[in-house]
C-alpha cells in the first residue's frame, strides 16, 4: 500500500479523482488531468478508492475506511477514563470527610444522649464513598474492555503493528 517518496518534496498532496464518462479527471493542487491524458500512479503515490496521496520521504501510510475511522472515534477510552477519575476523586474526598467526621465526633454523646445528627452524616458520607467506589469500578471495567477487547483495540493494535509502534 505504501511506497517511499523519491521526490523529496516534503508536502503531502491529497487530490480527489472523479471518474467521468470521458475518462479519468484528477482535480487538485496539481491541476486537472483531462480525458485525453491518463493518470498512472508512480512510486510517490498511493491510490485509495478515488483519491491519491503523495508520500513524504520515509513516511508510512495506513489506509482507513470510513467504518474504521468511526470505530476510532467511537472507541476512544477518554470518556471512561474521565468517569473513572471523577468517581475516584469523589470517593477520595468522601473518605477524607468521613475520617474527619469520625475523628471529631464525640460518639459517647451520640449513643448516650441520642444526638443522632453526626451518625446520620457519617452514614451519608459512607454511602457517598461506597457509591463512588462502585462507579469507579464500573468505569474501570468499561475502560479495560474498550482498551483490550473491542473493535477499537483490534484496530489500534493493527495500526501499531503497521507503523512498528510497541503497544503500551
Amino acid at each position: 500500500m505504501s511506497h517511499p517518496n523519491n521526490s523529496g518534496s516534503g508536502d503531502a498532496d491529497l487530490s480527489t479523482n472523479a471518474v467521468s464518462g470521458a475518462g479519468l479527471q484528477v482535480v487538485g493542487g496539481l491541476g486537472t488531468v483531462g480525458p485525453s491524458e491518463s493518470y498512472t500512479p508512480n512510486a510517490n503515490t498511493t491510490v485509495v478508492g478515488s483519491s491519491f496521496v503523495s508520500h513524504r520521504p520515509l513516511e508510512e501510510l495506513a489506509v482507513l475506511s470510513k467504518m474504521e475511522l468511526q470505530v476510532l472515534l467511537d472507541g476512544d477510552i477518554a470518556g471512561a477514563r474521565a468517569g473513572r477519575d471523577l468517581c475516584l476523586g469523589i470517593s477520595a474526598s468522601g473518605v477524607i470527610g468521613l475520617i474527619g467526621l469520625l475523628a471529631t465526633t464525640d460518639w459517647g454523646d451520640v449513643f448516650t444522649k441520642g444526638k443522632w445528627g453526626p451518625a446520620v452524616w457519617a452514614g451519608l458520607m459512607f454511602a457517598i464513598v461506597l457509591a463512588s467506589a462502585v462507579g469507579a469500578a464500573i468505569y474501570g471495567v468499561r475502560q479495560h474492555k474498550v482498551a483490550h477487547d473491542s473493535a477499537y483495540s483490534s484496530l489500534i493494535s493493527r495500526l501499531q503493528k503497521h507503523f512498528g509502534i510497541n503497544p503500551k
